[in-house]
């Protein structure tokens, strides 16, 4: 049997694949990845603790992300998770234990603050934005710059440009069609004289 996050495939003597949903309350992990519930700690011996802020789910990435950094700013949740739990210290005055986070009013993110926000913001407090053009060139030393300005037409813009197309176009019928008419009118006149004179020589 081979248990991969939250299913369990079993593969019997028929060489046939079955699978074990497992359920969150009213969610299943057959038709939904996100379930989720609080992320308990069972050690033998002692009562089950239910770690703050951490959960657990179908998928470890998906629990994460839902998770926050509550039980990392609580000492209590420290003391029976870390030190004594998983590291497995008798609690003692001797012992230089990890401290819990401070909060930091400043910061942009809380306690409550999920894994999510935190990668979709990719950790960052602050995005320092100085543009400064003069540093810039003295830095890099371009020999050429060039730049593009991006503008969306509007309706003013496309009707300008419409009249400039149409007297363009007006312009130019007006110095051609008048010399494309009188080379039609010699050509014509040439043909009739040609006409006339093979009338004349029969």
């Amino acid at each position: 049997m081979n248990t991969l996050d939250k299913y369990t495939w079993s593969v019997n003597i028929n060489q046939t694949i079955g699978i074990t949903d497992y359920s969150y309350g009213t969610c299943n992990c057959l038709t939904s990845s996100s379930c989720i519930e609080q992320a308990v700690l069972r050690t033998p011996g002692d009562p089950i603790f239910p770690v703050d802020g951490l959960y657990t789910g179908c998928y470890i990435f998906e629990s994460v992300l839902r998770s926050s950094m509550r039980c990392f700013y609580s000492q209590t949740c420290i003391n029976q998770t870390i030190v004594k739990r998983i590291l497995d210290i008798t609690l003692s005055k001797h012992i230089v234990f990890p401290y819990a986070l401070n909060i930091d009013n400043n910061s942009s993110y809380t306690m409550n603050t999920t894994f999510a926000e935190l990668f979709d913001n990719l950790m960052i407090e602050l995005w320092n934005s100085i543009i400064n053009h003069q540093s810039y060139y003295q830095t890099c030393q371009p020999s050429q710059c060039t730049y593009l300005i991006v503008t969306k037409r509007d309706v003013s813009y496309i009707i300008t440009m419409l009249f400039a197309i149409i007297g363009g176009l007006n312009k130019i019928l007006r110095l051609i069609i008048p010399r494309f008419v009188a080379l039609i009118g010699k050509l014509w006149n040439r043909y009739k004289i040609q006409s006339i004179r093979k009338i004349d020589i029969e």
